[in-house]
């Protein structure tokens, strides 16, 4: 065997040589197709970080709009409500105010608390004012009370519809 290579050792250094180059050309050029995945894969990974940083800023602002129009729609509401109870209140004064002068009414009508200048009625007339003056005071307390539920009611469903309103047509 020591023969055929001392009679060919040009030829075997020259293929060696040849193949240790083509070896370590193919394994730089694999590192360098390597590094440059690499780098684009990070490009990409960083273009994706900032992408999704901006469209989380962006969901938030919007959380935050949406809130704010929220916080508003329930703030007009109570609000309104705040206005019905105080307009609620002014009719119940109104009506104690009335149920004392129809007090004051039936009184004078019965006979019981007659002021000097008032002429007495005929008994029919008496009896029938009396009847209308005890249903106005059974009614007026009811209707006080329905009118107010019915006006919180009718907010409260307003507000709902806005807000309703808004989150379908993102408002």
């Amino acid at each position: 065997m020591w023969p055929l290579v001392l009679r060919y050792w040009k030829p075997i250094g020259v293929v060696l040589l040849v193949a240790g180059v083509w070896l370590h050309g193919d394994h730089h050029g694999a590192d360098q197709v390597q590094g440059k995945w690499d780098q684009s894969v990070a490009e990409i990974a960083a273009a994706d970080a900032v992408a999704r940083a901006d469209a989380e800023r962006i969901q938030r602002t919007e959380e935050q709009r949406r809130a704010d129009w929220a916080a508003g729609v329930q703030r007009d509401a109570t609000q309104a409500l705040e206005k019905v109870r105080t307009d609620a209140d002014g009719a119940l004064a109104d009506a104690q105010r009335l149920r004392g002068e129809l007090a004051n009414l039936q009184a004078r009508l019965s006979g019981t608390g007659k002021a000097s200048g008032t002429p007495v009625s005929s008994a029919s007339a008496t009896r029938a004012a009396m009847v209308l003056s005890d249903m106005y005071g059974s009614c007026q307390g009811r209707l006080t009370e329905l009118s107010s539920a019915f006006e919180r009611a009718r907010i409260a469903g307003l507000a709902c519809e806005a807000a309703y309103d808004g989150l379908r047509n993102n408002h």
